[in-house]
């Protein structure tokens, strides 16, 4: 037969259902008659007074709470049917359910009794004890005192009685109760609480079957992490090479020479190695004053390396000594090595044998309750331990991974459940019903929701939608989303606002979701110690300090100052070694070059100035045409840089003590240029890399420069007739039209046009200039006198401090004016326009005319010799270098010209091809070294033997009477030809003793050390003495 669409709708419900069934397992074989629920509360039923007469019916909240021929209806398990042969004896079919029959009298006396004798029913369900006689539904009732239990009743489930009468009590498919939560383990029983693997929670769902474990940890195939990640009691077994780390493997591990460790883990400490590896004192090029420095008090450990700097190991120090020829290390001394942990049986809270943990095989009872980590899942609580009597109090008191398991109420809460409110779309009274017997239904749909008040719309949690159903009764509650056991995964299973709160299902002993250690404080995987293996040495999160050379342990890995100490056991800021030259007047001594200077005469220990100079290693030439300036090697002849020169037309060039360079712009004869404006014509100072320093407001056809003994430097205008003396060092905003300015001390109107300027050594200045050369006390800025001058062009003065002046002017002679007595003796030589004087005297022209390069007798006047120039002409231009040599720029062509003493040719080398140069004065600063200072250098070299060298300090003696000076500059490199060549940047000039290497950071870290010391004068006759040069170094 086809059923009927109301059947078909009911049975739709039915499938829709969301709870379990957890009432009943069978139907009653009999109607049970009632007149209150109290007649059935035995029984676990209501009395359904629907229809009459009335009965006990089985509460429900969805189908599947229900016999399986059973239908949830408005609460109640109702058979439907079509018809009356569908329901059991003494029912029938009415409005689609079977309900009961009235009782009817089955005997002749007018009695419900069947007439077979007096029925002994004590507790009025219908049923007598035995055989019944005389019953109207029988005998076999096995407990007459209590209504609800009969033969056929339903069985209720949990309450541990026999109901129907079976002889069986709570008859296994009862199931489980929904909620209930039991601990589980899917793994080997061996391996429960081992490593990493740990017990999860199964919950009775709606079916009342237990759902999976959740949050179980299982044994997985281990992995090199320093976890026991298969759970047999070993962490990273078979995976760890000797040293108990995961890489390299043992035949890939290697000593390290020198750090007094253990690297490869062989129990021998720097086997096969030198205790001073790092000295080089034996090697090919090494120096004669070189000699070996071993190591001593250097840090130590002869332990298993792993275990350096874990709980007590700490290391401790050695020396490299001298033993059967060579060097070995003694005993590490002062270190503590790994001992037995928990020796006696006792705890001592100390990590004994250095593997990380404390006291781990004799942990302590911390709160007394007889169970200790990480059996005991708070060991700071003695009423929580493995055993403890559950409490409903939101704690796992017995350890065993469930909390408050058999002591919640059915709404999972600790006491009474509150009763059911009317009309709220709530289930108050958590039994699966919402609203329940609260009237029929009075709308088409309302919403419902069937877990606590107040989780709805927090999470995952949300209302439901409940319908009327043939206008008589609500459906079950669909669609609803309620709260969840907080399972360990990320999400707000539980609808509280929080994630993974402590105790969740998968949390750890102590109730943590995270069950792997992180550094935070908290002893996250419950094993009894809180950051193990992720914390620093220190103890603390993040990475380490840095070790700092301070006597303390900075980065506690065991070892005090390892790494920053010097090889005598000090911080580096205390030297270990000195290095002292007692007698530097033997200029013939290794390593040694006196250049400029000799012994004292008064004291043979001591160096004074001689007659020389020495180090110019640079020619500075203008390249006019580009208005730029260019720097050479004078020993390679190769071009450094060119840069601008900051003005137009530059024609003088003059070199510092610094190798700084001074250069005057003169703005005329290259272009038509306004030379009275400061950007045109001016002078500038660059540094030794181009860069610009500072200008001066030259005005004028700037066509002298010349430095003075004090370092000062002056600058002459042609047109403009005027001197300006400007510091050599200082720099302001003020002293000229564009910042930043040299700063100004002085100008001197002089009243003739200033070609040239060249200082002697006695401080004059003098001009290059006619009809008369004006000589200047370059202290006071005050004309001395006016010498008259025939002819002028290129100027340069002697050893003697007496003026050479070229002839090329007015067709004149290369002449000389005495110094003192102002004379003036011409050469035979004409045609000249620049000139210079060398190291022997000798007097070098360059004829402009003849384009050749001339070298004069300066007793004679006459020609010694001369060479043509290659590569351009009209060289206009001379100078010597510290070789001696002679260079002279083309004016046209681009090129610079070498010659040697003799006037052979010696190269010429590209400046800048094509490019007119026009270059006077003092362009390699031999010039100032030679006369105006009179500059002597005494240089020492120096080979420690190790390449990691921390220069410290130096000290030594000098006399510096007034108008002397004496400088000591430093520079390092990491081999003697590398000294000249490519060399630290220099460390000084420094002009008193001690001297503050650890100051130039350049200067660390090279081997070879190279001092040069300069004497300067500015006065005949006064001469400062140096002596007892020491160095103080480590490394």
């Amino acid at each position: 037969m086809a059923l009927s669409i109301r059947r078909k709708l009911l049975l739709s419900l039915a499938a829709l259902a969301l709870a379990s069934w957890a009432c009943t397992s069978q139907t009653a074989s009999g109607p049970q008659y009632c007149d209150s629920d109290a007649d059935c509360a035995a029984a676990g039923m209501i009395c359904d007074t629907s229809f009459s007469p009335a009965v006990c019916r089985t509460p429900c909240t969805t189908s599947a709470d229900c016999p399986p021929e059973l239908l949830c209806v408005s609460g109640l398990c109702l058979r439907s049917c079509e018809q009356d042969d569908e329901c059991p004896a003494g029912e029938h079919c009415q409005a689609g359910f079977c309900r009961p029959l009235e009782p009817q009298d089955a005997g002749s006396d007018g009695d419900a009794d069947g007439g077979g004798g007096e029925c002994t029913d004590a507790d009025g369900d219908g049923y007598g004890p035995g055989d019944g006689r005389g019953c109207p539904l029988g005998g076999g009732d096995c407990d007459d005192n209590e209504r609800s239990i009969y033969p056929g009743a339903p069985e209720i489930c949990h309450d541990g009685k026999d109901n129907d009468c079976d002889g069986d009590t709570d008859e296994d498919d009862c199931g489980c109760q929904r909620g209930d939560r039991r601990a589980c383990y899917t793994g080997h029983i061996d391996t429960l609480g081992v490593g990493l693997c740990h017990g999860g929670v199964m919950i009775c769902g709606d079916d009342k079957e237990y759902g999976p474990c959740l949050g179980e940890r299982t044994p997985e195939e281990e992995v090199c992490d320093g976890a026991d990640n298969d759970c047999d009691g070993d962490s990273d077994e078979g995976l760890l090479n000797r040293c108990g780390q995961c890489s390299p493997p043992d035949d890939q591990l290697q000593e390290v020479c020198g750090d007094g460790l253990d690297n490869d883990c062989d129990d021998q400490v720097d086997e096969d190695c030198s205790c001073d590896p790092d000295c080089h004192c034996d090697d090919p090029g090494a120096g004669s004053n070189c000699q070996c420095h071993p190591p001593v008090d250097q840090p130590c450990y002869e332990g298993p390396w792993p275990t350096l700097g874990v709980g007590i190991c700490r290391g401790g120090t050695h020396d490299c000594v001298e033993q059967g020829g060579g060097y070995a290390w003694t005993s590490c001394q002062g270190q503590v090595l790994p001992m037995l942990e928990c020796a006696g049986g006792q705890a001592d809270g100390l990590d004994n044998d250095c593997d990380g943990f404390v006291d781990e095989d004799c942990l302590p009872d911390g709160d007394g309750d007889g169970y200790t980590r990480p059996d005991d899942c708070d060991d700071s609580d003695p009423a929580v331990h493995p055993g403890a009597a559950e409490s409903c109090n939101g704690t796992d008191d017995n350890c065993n991974g469930i909390i408050d398991e058999g002591v919640t109420n059915a709404c999972g809460d600790c006491g009474t459940v509150p009763d059911e409110v009317c009309a709220d779309g709530l289930d108050n009274d958590c039994d699966g019903q919402v609203d329940e017997n609260c009237g029929g239904c009075s709308s088409d749909s309302k919403p419902c929701y069937r877990g606590p008040d107040g989780t709805q719309g927090v999470g995952d949690c949300a209302w439901g939608q409940m319908f009327c159903v043939d206008g008589e009764f609500w459906s079950e509650c669909q669609g609803d989303v309620v709260p969840q056991e907080e399972v360990c995964d990320g999400a707000d299973n539980d609808c509280d606002g929080e994630t993974d709160e402590r105790w969740a299902v998968g949390s750890n002993a102590c109730g943590w979701c995270q069950t792997e250690e992180v550094c935070d404080g908290i002893d996250n995987d419950c094993d009894g110690w809180i950051d193990e293996g992720v914390a620093n040495a220190c103890g603390e999160c993040g990475p380490a300090p840095e070790e700092v050379c301070d006597g303390v342990d900075n980065d506690c890995d065991g070892l005090i100052d390892e790494g920053v100490l010097t090889a005598c056991g000090t911080c580096p800021d205390v030297p270990c070694y000195e290095q002292g030259w007692d007698a530097p007047g033997d200029c013939d001594a290794d390593l040694r070059d006196c250049d400029g200077v000799e012994p004292d005469p008064g004291d043979p220990d001591s160096v004074t100035l001689g007659q020389g100079t020495v180090r110019t290693p640079f020619i500075y030439i203008s390249v006019t045409q580009v208005n730029q300036v260019a720097k050479l090697d004078t020993e390679t002849g190769q071009k450094i840089w060119q840069v601008d020169s900051h003005g137009k037309c530059p024609s003088r060039t003059a070199v510092a003590l610094d190798f700084s360079v001074w250069v005057g712009n003169r703005a005329a004869v290259c272009g038509s240029y306004d030379y009275n404006n400061p950007d045109n014509s001016n002078g500038v100072h660059l540094d030794a890399d181009g860069n610009l320093i500072c200008r001066v407001d030259a005005v004028g056809i700037c066509r002298g420069v010349a430095i003075d003994g004090n370092g000062n430097v002056w600058f002459g205008t042609y047109a403009g007739q005027t001197l300006y003396q400007v510091s050599g060092s200082e720099v302001d905003d003020t002293s000229c039209s564009r910042p930043p300015c040299c700063k100004l001390l002085r100008t001197v109107p002089v009243g003739v046009s200033v070609y040239g300027l060249a200082i002697d050594g006695n401080g004059y200045l003098w001009t290059a200039s006619s009809p008369e050369t004006v000589k200047v006390d370059t202290a006071t800025g005050n004309i001395v006198s006016r010498v008259s001058n025939p002819t002028f062009y290129g100027i340069a003065i002697d050893q003697n401090n007496n003026v050479w002046l070229g002839g090329w002017s007015g067709g004149g002679y290369v002449h000389r004016i005495d110094g003192a007595t102002h004379q003036v003796w011409n050469t035979s030589v004409n045609n000249v326009t620049a000139v210079t004087v060398d190291q022997d005297g000798f007097i070098w022209g360059s004829s402009y005319g003849t384009n050749e390069v001339v070298k004069i007798d300066p007793s004679t006047g006459q020609k010694i010799c001369s060479a043509p120039v290659q590569n351009g002409t009209n060289p206009h231009g001379v100078a010597v270098d510290a070789a001696g040599k002679i260079w002279v720029p083309n004016r046209y062509g681009g090129y610079a010209n070498r010659f040697l003493s003799d006037c052979t040719f010696d190269g010429s080398f590209p400046v800048d091809p094509g490019k007119e140069m026009y270059t006077y004065s003092d362009m390699t600063g031999m010039q100032l070294r030679m006369v105006t200072t009179r500059q002597g250098h005494w240089i020492q070299n120096f080979d420690s033997g190790y390449a990691d060298a921390i220069w410290h300090s130096a000290t030594w003696e000098a006399t510096v009477p007034a108008n002397t000076s004496v400088q000591v500059t430093f520079v390092s490199a990491d081999s003697e030809a590398e000294l000249a060549t490519n060399h630290s940047p220099p460390c000084g000039p420094f002009t008193s003793s001690p001297a503050d290497l650890l100051s130039c950071p350049g200067l660390q870290g090279h081997r070879w050390l190279s001092a040069d010391v300069q004497l300067n004068t500015t006065q005949d006759g006064v001469r400062p003495t140096f002596s007892n040069l020491h160095v103080f170094w480590s490394h």
